[in-house]
């Protein structure tokens, strides 16, 4: 899955210029600096400790049968976006807790994003374009097969990913905590 769309003054300038540009310029912006394949790098690792937490509660979850179908006795098979659906379908969270794993879903987008897309700068400001050549990604965003040559791009300032990070290490912070907790406590269940 890829981000929403967001449609602010400054994202619609930026989108502005890059339609302004044609594929062959758009080749020679710059390529990413050491500091924003840092930036890359750090949120894609923060998600692998993410993802890692987010197996260890589904799967303590169904060893005490606490999963629902049909999810119960599959959890070695699921995708990752199944293990947030699992996660999110057991019951007792709170509201917090059940907004901070949505979170978790919609920043998963961006780390697919970055972790998916080719990524340029734009040439006089301080954000990226992403591109890339997918025909299940232009088929999940757009309903249909992508006609030949079509390149698909989203830009976003540099601010946006910077934040976004802060976001995802809070939540990475957060799963660390919890599950050992949930394993702790789903543990006595099954004695």
């Amino acid at each position: 899955m890829l981000p929403k769309g967001v449609e602010t003054p400054r994202l619609l300038e930026l989108k502005a210029i890059l339609d302004a540009a044609d594929f062959a310029e758009i080749v020679t912006w710059p390529l990413p600096k050491k500091e924003d394949h840092e930036l890359v790098g750090r949120f894609i690792s923060i998600f692998t400790y993410i993802d890692l937490n987010l197996c260890r509660i589904v799967e303590m979850a169904d060893r005490a049968n606490l999963l629902e179908p049909p999810w119960a006795g599959k959890t070695a098979r699921l995708t990752i976006d199944n293990v947030e659906d699992a996660i999110i379908s057991l019951p007792g969270w709170s509201e917090g807790n059940l907004i901070a794993l949505q979170k978790v879903k919609e920043l998963r987008c961006v780390r697919n994003l970055l972790g998916h897309f080719a990524m340029r700068l734009f040439p006089k400001d301080e954000a990226f374009i992403f591109i890339t050549k997918s025909a299940r990604d232009y088929k999940r965003a757009f309903g249909g097969e992508p006609p030949p040559a079509i390149l698909m791009t989203s830009v976003s300032e540099r601010s946006e990913v910077v934040e976004a990070l802060a976001f995802a290490e809070g939540l990475q912070n957060w799963l660390a905590d919890l599950a050992p907790q949930l394993e702790s406590h789903w543990v006595t269940l099954l004695k």
